[in-house]
């Protein structure tokens, strides 16, 4: 469990709850260690964090194929799935949620770049989260003049 409010993490889904778990858990804060985030340690976390018969979304980019213990998942009823973040719907719902203040990305932003000359320092940050404390890729914004 996180607070992404305080930058930390909590309790485990288990003493969270009470010694249930959670029922849904999104995995979220994995990735590729090379560009200094969690690797695959996440999801392990995310297993012990979810109840018996509940529900494991994958949200993580891990850049790679890695191990998982399927008879883990198999023998506490575990469903792992994965968002679909492709389709016009999607994100016109996610566009929604910010739009009337349900979902603030605020917390989400670590790094506020203006112009086309901050582009290789995007790449910098993108390239090496961990270093620079960054959650997702750079993006740069352009205003015209």
């Amino acid at each position: 469990m996180a607070d992404l409010r305080r930058g930390r993490r909590t309790q485990p889904g288990p003493a969270f709850t009470g010694g249930t778990g959670a029922d849904v858990v999104f995995e979220c804060a994995g990735g590729s260690p090379k560009q200094g985030l969690a690797g695959t340690k996440t999801v392990r976390q995310a297993i012990e964090a979810v109840r018996s018969g509940g529900k494991l979304i994958g949200v993580s980019w891990f850049g790679g194929p890695f191990e998982l213990d399927v008879d883990a998942l198999r023998e506490r009823s575990l469903r792992y799935l994965f968002p679909d973040i492709s389709t016009q719907a999607h994100l016109e719902h996610t566009v929604r949620l910010v739009a009337t203040g349900r979902v603030s990305l605020r917390p989400g932003i670590t790094h506020v770049l203006a112009g086309i000359e901050s582009v290789p320092q995007a790449f910098e940050i993108t390239a090496n989260k961990g270093k620079y404390h960054a959650i997702n890729p750079a993006q740069v914004m352009m205003r015209s003049t």
